[in-house]
Formats: structure tokens, sequence, C-alpha cells
């Protein structure tokens, strides 16, 4: 379920994204794979590496950013073959973020995936890496003010407490532990 937006931007191109999944088959139900793309423990484990915060790394090295881009998106490929033909057995679909390409903001990708799970109330798959991704955490802040259902790679239930301290050992990481340096700032997923 691959989609190319191209230059269809803002309202209009989050429509298309959205009528592109309905046509597709997707309903509520279905899942969506919360997982790092241009963000997670490997821009952190690159900046530490270089010595550098992320914001000056993403600044002076974008072909670092552009390789981490590739490998989250071979890690999300590979994951996503699996659970697509777990879920295709109970006659399900995945979404993979993966999947949209186009030339969009990081804020315009956060409203999109904000309407895709509230348009179709998708279960969110977490990926092993989710708490380190800026873009997983504000998808996972909208799908727990929806009520959302949150699952493992697995399709094993995530307790909110478990992804509660799950949260707290990244930012404990990325604040004070070993990325302290990383200048990043992680988005609130509760109050």
């Amino acid at each position: 379920m691959a989609f190319t937006v191209g230059v269809i931007n803002g309202a209009d191109g989050i429509r298309a994204v959205i009528d592109g999944m309905r046509a597709s088959g997707l309903s509520a139900g279905d899942y969506y794979m919360s997982t790092p793309i241009t963000s997670g423990l490997r821009v952190f484990e690159a900046a530490l590496e270089a010595g550098t915060s992320v914001e000056n790394l993403r600044k002076q090295r974008p072909e670092v950013f552009e390789r981490i881009k590739a490998a989250n998106e071979e890690s999300a490929a590979f994951l996503i073959s699996q659970l697509r033909a777990r879920a295709r057995r109970h006659g399900r679909l995945v979404v993979n973020p993966a999947d949209v390409r186009r030339e969009w903001s990081q804020d315009l990708y956060n409203s999109l995936w904000a309407a895709v799970l509230e348009e179709f109330r998708l279960a969110v798959i977490l990926s092993p890496d989710w708490a380190y991704s800026t873009g997983a955490r504000y998808e996972i802040r909208r799908a727990l003010e929806l009520g959302l259902d949150f699952y493992d790679s697995d399709f094993r239930t995530i307790e909110f407490s478990s992804m509660k301290e799950i949260s707290a050992m990244a930012e404990y990481e990325v604040k004070s532990g070993r990325f302290a340096g990383s200048g990043a700032i992680f988005p609130e997923l509760w109050d």
C-alpha cells in the first residue's frame, strides 16, 4: 500500500492520502505501525558518535540523515512485511507511514497521521524504537487522545503503564543519560 502524493500539499494532500487508503480497503479494525523514519535511536547514536547535537548534525551532515532515513525505512519494510503477513490471515491491513512518499514538512506529516488515526480508528503497533521517534510520539499522543489500542510487533497488547515506562527510559537517556548532549526535546505523551 504505497502512495505517492507529489505536489498536493496541505489539507488537499491529506485528503488525497486518506481517500487512497479508503480505496485500498483500510477500515476500522486495521493497524497503523508507528515507527521512526526521520528520527529515532539511530539519529541519537549518530549525534553521539559525531560529538554534536542532533540539530547540528542535521544542518552540517544532511547525508547522514539520508542514510538514517534509508536505514529506518529498511527496518520498517522488514517489520511491515512480517506484520502484514500475519494481519492478512485475519483480513486486516497494516499501514506503514514510510509508504507515503512526498516532500512535506514534519508538521504536515504529523497532521496526516493524526487524521488517519482519527478517520479510521486504527489500532497502533509500536515498533521497537518508537520511544526515540519524534513523529511516533506525536502519533501515539493522538492515539491516546482517541482511546485507541496499542500492540507490540507480536500483536500483544501494550498496557499504558508499560508505554509510560518505555517512554520514561528513552526520555532519561535523551535528557540526562548517554544522549544528554543531543539537544533534543521530545513531545510530551501525557500530562
